[in-house]
C-alpha cells in the first residue's frame, strides 16, 4: 500500500511538474523566434580568420585549410576522457557521411590532462580510439597543445565552425547531442552569420 501510494505521489509530481514548466513556444524570443541557447549561439557569430593551426594527421603531416577550402569546415576540439566527445562522434560521423558540402574534422586535444603528454605512442592510441568509434572523418593530433593555446580551451569539446573562405564563424562549447542539433547550428550560422 505504501509503495502505490508512494508511486501516485511521485506520478502526481513529475504531472504537476510538467504542468508547471513553460511551453516550448515560451522558451522563444518572441522578436526573432529563437530559443534561449540559440540565441546564445547567434550572438557568439564571428567573423576572425582561422590562420595556422598546428595540428598533425596520423601520418605527420601538418593541417593545411585548402584541403578544406570551399567547403563549410567543423572542427571537432575532443579528447578520449571526455564522455560528451565520444557521444558526438557518432552525430558528427552520420552528418559527415551524408553531407557533400560540409567538411569534418577531428582534433585530439588535452590528453594531458590525464598523463598523456605526447609521445609516439598517442597518435596510435588516438587512431585505434577513432577506428574504435567507427569514425569515417579525418582526425588530427593537437601535438603541441597549439590548437588548445589557439582556441583558449578551458572545456572540451568544443566545435569551431569555420565558412568557405577560411574565417571562424562561430565557436560552440559543449556536445551537440544530436544530428538535428548540428544542422540547426550551421543554419543559424548561414542565417545570422
Amino acid at each position: 500500500m505504501k509503495k502505490a501510494l508512494s508511486i501516485l505521489l511521485c506520478i502526481g509530481i513529475v504531472i504537476s511538474m510538467a504542468a508547471c514548466s513553460p511551453a516550448e513556444s515560451e522558451d522563444k524570443n518572441e522578436d526573432t523566434g529563437l530559443s534561449y541557447e540559440e540565441t546564445k549561439l547567434v550572438e557568439n557569430i564571428e567573423n576572425t580568420p582561422l590562420g595556422e593551426l598546428e595540428i598533425y594527421d596520423f601520418d605527420g603531416n601538418l593541417f593545411s585549410y585548402e584541403e578544406y577550402k570551399g567547403k563549410t569546415l567543423i572542427i571537432q576540439l575532443w579528447a578520449s576522457w571526455n564522455e560528451d566527445s565520444e557521444a558526438d562522434m557518432m552525430y558528427l560521423n552520420a552528418f559527415y557521411l551524408g553531407s557533400n558540402d560540409v567538411a569534418v574534422i577531428g582534433v585530439n586535444t588535452m590528453e594531458e590532462e590525464i598523463g598523456n603528454s605526447y609521445h609516439e605512442g598517442l597518435v596510435e592510441y588516438v587512431k585505434g580510439y577513432a577506428e574504435e568509434q567507427g569514425v569515417n572523418y579525418k582526425m588530427y593530433v593537437d601535438k603541441n597543445m597549439k590548437a588548445a593555446e589557439k582556441f583558449e580551451l578551458d572545456m572540451i569539446p568544443v566545435y569551431i565552425i569555420v565558412d568557405t573562405e577560411g574565417n571562424i564563424r562561430l565557436r560552440k562549447y559543449g556536445a551537440f547531442k544530436s544530428l538535428k542539433k548540428i544542422r540547426r547550428v550551421l543554419e543559424l550560422v548561414e542565417l545570422y552569420g
